[in-house]
């Protein structure tokens, strides 16, 4: 289905003359025998432009649906792909808190953690360290609502 049937209408009522003008130009340059090089040269110019500006159109359609195994996305790829683990370690405290002391401190309080990485909730495991991870925020400030939701399931399931 063309989005703009008019506009591809006109695209290709304009290929159509290019094609036209190109064949002219030919017709014109071989019955030029005898005639200046320098004329022959500049219509071969000419030709080749017009050829060379032909390009083939192709179609593209987009397929929004996707396999479920395509859309599930891995938490622990996000947290090793976002450097994470640079502050998280699994079971001890290196910049931030470790990834147990986190999990066990959002399932004890029954918080929600993807309302902290969106900045929209208080930081309950360590908050004298939010200055230093509002940095990181932004990265996952970015981040779709499954990807947060993967990373937070990654991180609670580090509860002992």
């Amino acid at each position: 289905m063309k989005l703009f049937p008019a506009l591809h209408c006109n695209l290709f009522l304009f290929k159509e003359k290019r094609k036209r003008i190109s064949v002219a130009i030919w017709a014109r340059a071989t019955s030029l025998k005898g005639t200046n090089f320098l004329k022959m040269k500049y219509y071969f110019i000419i030709l080749v432009f017009c050829i060379a500006s032909c390009k083939k159109e192709t179609n593209t359609t987009f397929d929004t649906t996707q396999p479920a195994e395509e859309t599930t996305l891995s938490g622990e790829k996000i947290f090793t792909q976002n450097n994470c683990a640079a502050c998280h370690k699994t079971d001890q405290k290196v910049v931030g808190p470790s990834l147990q002391e986190i999990a066990i401190i959002y399932k004890e309080q029954n918080a929600d953690m993807v309302a902290f990485l969106k900045e929209e909730a208080e930081p309950i495991v360590d908050p004298t360290m939010y200055e230093t991870m509002k940095i990181n925020l932004q990265v996952t400030k970015k981040m779709s609502d499954e990807e947060l939701k993967a990373l937070e399931n990654y991180i609670l399931s580090h509860t002992k």
